[in-house]
């Protein structure tokens, strides 16, 4: 009954109530099924490193270890422990009781819960761009605590003259960026390099009539023929200072054209290590002028100039942002690089974590947007509800989201909330950059 008369308030007519409540009924439902999963005995006997782990009478049960690293470190492990586990009736057990246990799950397991998710995420109806699907591919670096088993298993990045250490880590994540979804990650030892676990995830996903977004850190010819092997839609942008490729398109009077790729001497080396063929590739290079004046180029297999025309391009490239909005969500919204771990395995599983709750908010928060759109109909701006804020109201209802039996009731309450916490869509907003002095920082220097 107070759901029904929040819905009034807040403008919300009873045909949308209807549609909105049966989707949130749908989202508890699949969600319920997905969480299953956390305490089913199959999971616990197949994906921990013994059969008799979390056997006998332990106050640290498996669920409750699982649930703990998917709600992340937001303070040390010792005060988690006190304020987290009394809220699943468990009493607080000792920082290093807690390392044990965790190191009995497999990282399958968190790999597992992962896909899932994005099972669930693939069921469901997609925002489409022109009929297509739009996933952006980028990654980023992640800085790790400095210890010797994290050393040996990702490398050391650097050493200062009085021996302060950093260790990073290469993640990659493929984005669907008009229903905001991750829908692939990765994270590998910082020598890996970005463009071999890109090419790997692009040849791994598989979805119909898509069109891969890239920056300018992926456009290599090794990185293109992958995609034009794998019968893939794509728009990259070109670095425009370092190849002869580059500043052929630059030198032509064409704004929007079409050119054959001859790879350098270097790119058939590197083509040929990874198995690929050096023949020339035919490209559509299309020139976006900036307000700024700077020339930014983009290369494409996008032939028919009819359905994408060079405007389409400029909007095109720009819906990649997304991709660097979640990486904000990850980084210093969910800190990610707040790790509460000192060996490899925990780096793992809490960067699962990580993105398992991010798609787990957007699944919850994309059922307020209706309400919203609803609520906002009649405003000069389009409204999107605040993700900070709807993971924050996830947070603080984690164990409920996670073990109620009404888990109907949870999840309407939730979008509830979420649908009160709106910001505007301000189109065409611009910001120039300003500057920042050099500084030392607890974690990586960059967000994204």
């Amino acid at each position: 009954m107070f759901t029904r008369y929040l819905y009034l308030y807040l403008g919300i007519n009873n045909e949308q109530l209807c549609k909105s409540k049966l989707q949130g009924n749908a989202t508890a439902e699949s969600l319920k099924k997905i969480f299953n999963f956390i305490t089913n005995n199959h999971t616990i006997s197949e994906l921990t490193s013994n059969k008799t782990d979390f056997t006998r009478k332990n106050k640290l049960t498996f669920s409750s270890v699982a649930l703990k690293i998917l709600n992340s470190f937001q303070n040390s492990v010792e005060f988690d422990m006190s304020t987290f586990m009394p809220k699943l009736g468990i009493k607080p057990v000792s920082a290093g009781a807690f390392s044990i246990a965790r190191y009995k799950i497999k990282i399958d397991f968190f790999l597992e819960l992962n896909q899932k998710v994005i099972t669930y995420i693939n069921s469901l109806s997609p925002k489409l761009w022109k009929g297509y699907r739009l996933i952006a591919g980028d990654g980023t670096s992640i800085s790790l605590p400095v210890s010797k088993s994290i050393i040996k298993h990702f490398g050391l990045f650097s050493e200062t003259k009085d021996h302060t250490k950093t260790v990073l880590a290469n993640a990659c994540i493929l984005y669907d960026v008009m229903s905001n979804w991750v829908l692939d990650s990765v994270i590998t030892p910082f020598s890996t390099g970005e463009i071999t676990s890109m090419e790997t995830m692009i040849k791994q996903l598989k979805i119909d009539k898509s069109i891969f977004i890239l920056d300018r850190g992926f456009c290599s010819f090794s990185t293109i023929k992958t995609m034009i092997n794998s019968d893939l839609k794509f728009c990259v942008r070109l670095k425009t200072s370092q190849s002869l490729f580059a500043k052929k398109i630059i030198g032509s009077q064409f704004n929007d054209f079409e050119l054959d790729w001859l790879p350098s001497e270097g790119e058939k080396v590197t083509c040929e290590k990874k198995g690929l063929n050096t023949d020339m590739i035919h490209v559509r290079a299309t020139k976006i002028i900036l307000p700024s004046g700077e020339i930014e180029v983009l290369i494409s297999n996008l032939f028919d100039i009819d359905e994408i025309h060079s405007e389409d391009m400029r909007e095109l490239y720009f819906k990649r942002w997304a991709i660097e909005e979640a990486y904000k969500k990850l980084k210093p919204k969910m800190k990610l690089e707040q790790f509460g771990c000192r060996k490899p395995e925990g780096i793992y599983q809490e960067f699962y974590s990580h993105i398992i709750m991010l798609n787990i908010t957007n699944i919850i928060g994309q059922q307020a947007e209706p309400i919203i759109a609803e609520r906002t109909k009649n405003r000069k701006y389009s409204y999107k509800y605040n993700w900070n804020n709807a993971f924050k109201f996830i947070q603080n209802n984690f164990i409920e989201l996670f073990t109620s039996i009404d888990l109907q009731h949870i999840v309407a309450s939730l979008i509830n909330k979420i649908a009160q916490s709106m910001i505007a869509i301000i189109p065409d907003r611009l910001f120039s950059r300003v500057p920042h002095s050099k500084r030392k920082r607890r974690y990586s220097p960059v967000y994204k």
